[in-house]
């Protein structure tokens, strides 16, 4: 089996497809927000007609997705 782990572009399920389908969107790019190297949420954007989204835009989303986690877990270490 191969193993996809750190895969950054992977095929869709075909439930996520016909969750797509219901929704009427033709484009859908997810992030994972990971703190303390645990699942903590996912940034979704849908869209009505496919695009291409280039490498460049897909590294600014991941810093900024990073830098979102950064931020939640120095707020979760804050709390009293």
């Amino acid at each position: 089996a191969l193993d996809l782990t750190d895969s950054r572009l992977r095929a869709v399920s075909p439930l996520h497809l016909e969750y797509l389908r219901n929704m009427q969107v033709a484009a859908s790019f997810s992030l994972a927000v990971i703190v303390n190297e645990r699942l903590w949420g996912l940034l979704a954007c849908h869209g009505s007609a496919p695009m291409h989204i280039s490498q460049a835009n897909r590294a600014a989303c991941e810093v900024l997705t990073n830098a979102y986690a950064v931020r939640v877990r120095l707020d979760d270490e804050a709390q009293p």
